[in-house]
């Protein structure tokens, strides 16, 4: 017997960037190894046991081509292919309402195809522990205060305590619904997800990120991507 409704695990993965950084190339589908960047991460969720179904929210003139790659891969756990908005939130927005039923809903970016199924075990273990956890890692660099005109360093940073924050994010299903709801319109103002958890009055805990769960942001990080990847999946990219 499958899980029910209740018990099941969705996983948005978002990817409606236009792609302006790339050449006009929507980020979601930049070639990386020859594969749209899109499919690294969902693959890695199709593997993962403990996720359900995967809703992908892309441009919405990608949808289309989106529900094509999902056909051609043969994705079986990706049950809707939906249009994002202006604002990222509003992309998850979109993607919280295509997946019903989900006690437990996990936010990543396609932009970080490095995401481990470790990593996904780990973030829905903590979220149902604590009701809402987010994949980071510790500030290792020194960190310094930079006036932009100038660009005369103004003072270091205390790094104690901080962390970068990665996806992964992970939440109780009714937590952020009812932080959405919150936020209202002013969800656009917020950075990540669990910052609008954050500021409907929820805790949020971290669970252990990766290094190698980098964003490709730049078209310079393509190179170094692909050097991981090809790292993990030594024998089977070229």
């Amino acid at each position: 017997m499958g899980p029910e409704p209740g018990d099941l695990s969705g996983a948005i993965v978002v990817g409606a960037g236009t792609g302006q950084r790339f050449g006009n190339v929507e980020k979601a589908f930049y070639p990386v190894f020859g594969r749209p960047l899109l499919c690294w991460a969902v693959e890695v969720f199709e593997r993962a046991q403990e996720i359900d179904r995967v809703c992908l929210v892309l441009a919405a003139g990608s949808v289309e081509r989106g529900r094509a790659l999902a056909w051609d891969c043969g994705w079986k756990k990706v049950t809707d292919v939906v249009p994002g908005g202006r604002e990222r939130q509003d992309s998850v927005r979109a993607g919280l309402k295509a997946l019903p039923g989900c006690a437990l809903m996990l936010v990543h970016d396609a932009a970080r195809p490095l995401v481990s199924v470790a990593m996904i075990r780990a973030g829905l273990q903590a979220a149902r522990r604590h009701g809402a956890a987010i994949a980071a890692i510790p500030v290792r660099d020194t960190l310094k205060r930079v006036d932009e005109t100038s660009a005369l360093v103004q003072g270091t940073v205390d790094r104690t305590g901080l962390w970068s924050a990665q996806t992964p994010q992970v939440f109780q299903a009714g937590i952020l619904q009812a932080a959405f709801a919150a936020a209202g319109d002013q969800a656009g103002a917020y950075t990540d997800d669990a910052a609008i958890v954050e500021a409907a009055g929820y805790p949020v805990t971290v669970f252990p990120g990766e290094l190698e769960n980098i964003k490709l942001t730049l078209p310079g990080d393509v190179a170094l991507v692909e050097a991981l990847l090809r790292t993990r999946h030594a024998g089977t990219v070229r």
